[in-house]
């Protein structure tokens, strides 16, 4: 399978404070998410004692772009040496999309795969489509010493209730004349992220950060869907520091994304079917930045 994802959110922004301590913002957003899911055809071909061929071949591309509109508004308070933040970001209101559907699947002498028609072939495209995203609520500190900064956040996501991304309409198998229908539901878990840091202040040349954050999937084991990239949790490790040198300020830093969970309800078109399959993952990210103050 071939997977590719792109989302950009382009926002405006509005924000005040309120008094000295306390201030506001609001962010209307209009996110641009595009994805593909493309199953590569897959050819069994051999002879049996009794001398007939066999093949298979399965191909299914799914593509659309979706426009969606949302807010996110937060408030912020200072009581002393504390720093506190609380945010709401909405469901996301669909605006426009459009999609395209293929599926290809034939096969020649397998009597063990009778829930695959021998051939079907069919194309939809500049279907409409609809994307959601939850209810969110989000909480950070921060606690401040002379020289050590003390950081928290955490988010709750909503479940998001099951809905089609994109609606083909229902073809006719070439092979049977019966009725296949595409199944392109989409769901989501409710999930809790959190993270720490900190923020140590070692002299007027170099400053240590740190941190760790949890990267928990909504993927709903109930409910697979060809959309989702992620099916377990990943642990993020970050660390890193500023160096300073008269005018010049460069950042560096390493991050490292683990995850040993367990995969469950893997589904390949209804073929293979595992309760557990062990997945390991593994991501380091490099940070480079760097400023210079005229």
């Amino acid at each position: 399978m071939n997977y590719s994802i792109f989302e950009s959110w382009f926002g405006i922004t509005w924000s005040s404070p309120f008094s000295e301590n306390i201030g506001f913002g609001i962010t209307m957003y209009v996110p641009y998410r595009s994805q593909r899911v493309l199953t590569n055809g897959s050819n069994v071909e051999y002879n049996n004692s009794d001398g007939y061929n066999k093949s298979l071949i399965m191909t299914t591309d799914y593509d659309y772009y979706n426009l969606r509109l949302l807010w996110k508004a937060g408030v912020s308070i200072k009581l002393g040496k504390v720093m506190l933040g609380l945010s709401l970001t909405t469901p996301s209101i669909n605006l426009y999309g459009s999609g395209s559907v293929y599926a290809l699947f034939a096969k020649s002498n397998i009597d063990t795969l009778a829930n695959l028609p021998d051939f079907a072939n069919n194309y939809q495209e500049n279907l409409s489509t609809k994307f959601k995203s939850p209810i969110s609520i989000g909480f950070g500190a921060a606690y401040y010493w002379e020289t050590t900064v003390l950081y928290f956040s955490a988010e709750w996501f909503n479940k998001v209730n099951t809905f089609a991304i994109l609606e083909p309409k229902p073809f006719i198998t070439q092979s049977s004349g019966e009725l296949n229908k595409y199944n392109l539901d989409y769901s989501l878990n409710s999930v809790f992220n959190f993270g720490f840091g900190v923020k140590q202040t070692i002299n007027k040349n170099f400053t240590y950060y740190g941190g760790i954050t949890t990267d928990r999937t909504a993927y709903n084991p109930n409910a697979p869907n060809p959309f989702v990239l992620s099916t377990w949790d990943i642990v993020h490790i970050r660390s890193g520091g500023e160096f300073k040198f008269h005018n010049l300020s460069i950042t560096l830093g390493l991050s490292y994304g683990y995850s040993g969970d367990l995969l469950r309800n893997f589904d390949f078109f209804g073929l293979f079917k595992n309760d557990e399959t062990d997945v390991i993952y593994h991501q380091i990210d490099v940070i480079f930045g760097f400023s210079y103050s005229l």
